[in-house]
């Protein structure tokens, strides 16, 4: 089923404004409500609305692509954890120079936040993409 063509040019005009929004409350979410997960989400909600506007394409963000961000996110994610451990702090401990001031200011925050909106935006597209294998049917 074609979805109508409002729906498909609100799908283009609102994309890129969620995905702008996405990516600032990932990297503002030591400063302000937010972060990985609810900055994730709202990336993951951005493919999951250009599937259902305009259906699965061959050559797009496929599954595998999504789980292979995911499954590297996961690692880097426990990879910085450890890097605080190894420059003798706690896990997940800042070990950058807390120097600077606002958003540069937050020490390894801001890189925890971004790969946790990587692990949780792909994961969302994957839990989707999963639904619709089951239920036999594409976007």
């Amino acid at each position: 089923m074609e979805m109508s063509i409002i729906v498909r040019t609100t799908t283009r005009f609102l994309a890129p404004l969620m995905l702008l929004f996405g990516v600032y409350i990932i990297l503002t979410g030591h400063l302000n409500p937010g972060g990985g997960f609810q900055g994730g989400v709202i990336l993951g909600s951005v493919l999951l609305l250009f599937y259902l506007a305009f259906g699965l394409r061959e050559g797009r963000f496929s599954e595998n692509v999504a789980s292979l961000i995911e499954d590297v996110s996961a690692l880097l994610l426990v990879v910085v954890g450890l890097l605080g451990m190894l420059l003798g702090k706690a896990f997940f401990s800042t070990f950058l120079e807390n120097s600077f001031s606002g958003i540069f200011g937050a020490g390894v925050v801001p890189v925890i936040n971004t790969l946790i909106g990587l692990k949780v935006g792909t994961a969302f597209v994957v839990l989707f993409y999963t639904f619709f294998k089951y239920m036999r049917r594409e976007p």
